[in-house]
């Protein structure tokens, strides 16, 4: 049988301080391996300041078009995604 790597992914680094330090300290103890950002979670502008102190951390973007998030852009930038409250169509807010 032939090895193969192994990558953990800590999805949601940013959608809360409490979640982010945890992803933090996994990656520090070597658990995870891979950073996923949800850029349009609360704590998202904290979340990639703690990872500038980790260069070897392999960081993405985390994709989220559903949810209780608020998107990035406004209803009138993307209303085909976004209901009247400003919220992803189908996060129980239109």
């Amino acid at each position: 049988m032939t090895a193969r790597p192994l990558v953990l992914s800590a999805d949601d680094h940013g959608l809360s301080d409490g979640s982010s330090r945890g992803i933090l300290r996994a990656h520090d103890t070597g658990l995870n391996s891979s950073v996923p950002v949800l850029a349009v979670g609360p704590a998202a502008g904290r979340a990639v300041a703690g990872l500038r102190d980790r260069p070897v951390v392999a960081a993405g973007a985390q994709l989220a078009v559903v949810g209780e998030d608020r998107p990035l852009l406004t209803a009138c930038e993307i209303p085909t995604l976004v209901g009247r409250h400003g919220a992803f169509r189908g996060g129980g807010r239109s």
